[in-house]
């Protein structure tokens, strides 16, 4: 007899017959307990890795002033109006004088940086006022639009960016994995999520007067995804805003050419799942898994032609359905930038992160 009571089976009669049930016994465990796990929440299987799971995750290996890609505000004011935008709107955008002191850092210090995350280096934005008042100041994380190659920080992006830092908030944002500088091919809700987590990290080893326990998340557009995508996996936010969010990407009115042209090549096992990717990286499809007490503000434009509003109006309905706290503010006639309503936009997003972070 076996010392090893568990060992027993391989010297009694019928060893093989009994093996073999033991290794179909184990098998059929092990089906059933993966089946459990897939079928789970849609994202447990494909998560984002915590901040600060590596050792150098937020250490800074670079920084630099940021430069305008304008000389001067009259450069950017004939360049809006070749966009189609209006005098008016041009100067609610950005004034002269606004555009002055953002690029003489007069009210705030912007910087490039280059930072690490889960084994890469990524390029990323960093804007903190210029005159502290306080000990301590919220942070605001900060998601941009846009897919592969057309996935960036605008100017315009910038404009906000600056705009919120100068309230006294530590603003910062990422370059998607392949953008901007940034190591890495494009991970849409994996791998811009690790990033975007370990700004955190970025703030909590290089701005002291940083206060990691008051965090805001703010996106655009495709940005706005990857914002529902951290609050899913993450419960420490304490408020977020989602600006003209794609939420249901099984009912995109531009699902052909996300289908063909950048899913593909941007989410991991597309080509193998392709319904349950869409599943997974669909926020309207995972409601139930955010943090009841994140309040979310939506915004979205009602003449928004890159994203359909009936995607903001969706999520509001569901949220609405799990008692989450939120606020719906659609604007008439105006496009996914909100460019047309910007002023009023901009009174929204001040009132829900002061409210929410002072």
């Amino acid at each position: 007899m076996s010392r090893y009571p568990y060992f027993k089976i391989f010297y009694s009669a019928g060893t093989t017959f009994s093996v073999v049930r033991i290794i179909k016994s184990l098998l059929c465990v092990c089906t059933i307990a993966l089946s459990c796990f897939v079928n789970a929440h849609p994202g447990n299987h494909l998560k984002p890795r915590q901040a600060g799971t590596l050792i150098d995750d937020g250490r800074i290996i670079s920084q630099q002033a940021y430069e305008f890609e304008y000389k001067n505000y009259q450069q950017f004011f004939q360049h809006q109006q070749q966009l189609g935008m209006s005098d008016a709107t041009i100067n609610a955008l950005l004034s002269e004088v606004d555009f002055t002191a953002y690029q003489n850092n007069n009210k705030v210090v912007a910087s490039t940086i280059m930072y690490r995350s889960a084994g890469l280096n990524i390029a990323g934005i960093m804007i903190t006022p210029k005159v502290i008042a306080q000990k301590k100041l919220p942070i605001i994380v900060y998601n941009h639009d846009g897919y592969l190659r057309n996935a960036k920080i605008t100017f315009a992006e910038m404009i906000e960016l600056y705009r919120l830092a100068e309230q006294g908030y530590v603003v910062l944002a990422s370059y998607f994995r392949g953008n901007g500088g940034s190591e890495g091919s494009a991970d849409f809700t994996i791998g811009d999520v690790t990033d975007a987590y370990n700004l955190t990290m970025v703030a909590s080893k290089n701005i002291p007067f940083a206060n990691i326990k008051k965090i805001g998340i703010l996106g655009l557009g495709r940005g706005a995804t990857t914002a529902y995508h951290m609050a899913l996996h993450n419960d420490t936010y304490d408020a977020a805003v989602m600006i003209g969010a794609p939420v249901d990407f099984t009912n995109s009115h531009k699902f052909n050419q996300l289908d063909t042209q950048i899913f593909p090549f941007a989410v991991r096992h597309y080509k193998e799942d392709k319904q349950s990717a869409l599943q997974r990286i669909s926020p309207l499809k995972q409601v139930k898994h955010l943090n009841r007490k994140l309040p979310i503000l939506l915004m979205h434009g009602a003449q928004d032609n890159d994203v359909l509003v009936r995607d903001t109006l969706s999520m509001a309905v569901q949220l609405n359905k799990h008692s989450q706290v939120y606020r719906l503010a659609i604007f008439e006639e105006t496009d996914h930038q909100l460019n047309q309503s910007i002023s009023k936009a901009r009174d929204e997003i001040d009132y829900w992160f002061n409210k929410y972070l002072r």
